[in-house]
C-alpha cells in the first residue's frame, strides 16, 4: 500500500539529461499546486498551512531532491556531501520554518526544488 502523500518515482529526460523532476505545478488535481500556494503563503504573511499540506510539500520536496539528475554532484566530495544531508534531512522536516532553511541550501547548491 502507498503511504499518503507518496509521490511516484517518475522522472523525465530532456534532451541529453534524464532523470529530471517534474514540476509541482504539472501535477494534475490541483492539490500539489494549492499545497506549494498555502506553504508560499505561509512564507510570505504566515498564513497557516495545514498538517496534510505540509505533508504534501515535503513529499514533493522529497521527490525532488531524489531526482537521479543531481547524483552528478557526488563527482565532487563536498557537493556529494551536502546533497546527501539535503537527502537524508528532508524527511526530518517538520515546520515550514524547516523547510525554508532546507530550500535556501538546495538553492546554495543550484537546485530550486519550488
Amino acid at each position: 500500500m502507498t503511504p499518503p502523500f507518496a509521490i511516484p518515482p517518475i522522472y523525465r529526460t530532456l534532451g541529453a539529461v534524464s532523470g529530471l523532476p517534474l514540476n509541482w505545478r504539472d501535477e494534475i488535481s490541483g492539490v500539489l499546486p494549492a499545497a506549494v500556494g498555502s506553504y508560499l503563503n505561509n512564507r510570505i504573511d504566515g498564513t497557516p498551512l495545514a498538517e496534510h499540506q505540509l505533508e504534501l510539500v515535503r513529499a514533493f520536496m522529497k521527490y525532488f531532491i531524489d531526482a537521479p539528475c543531481w547524483n552528478h554532484m557526488n563527482e565532487d566530495e563536498y557537493m556529494a556531501q551536502e546533497l546527501a544531508g539535503l537527502r537524508r534531512e528532508v524527511v526530518t522536516l517538520k515546520t515550514p520554518e524547516e523547510m525554508g532553511r532546507w530550500i535556501g541550501r538546495c538553492l546554495d547548491l543550484g537546485i530550486d526544488p519550488l
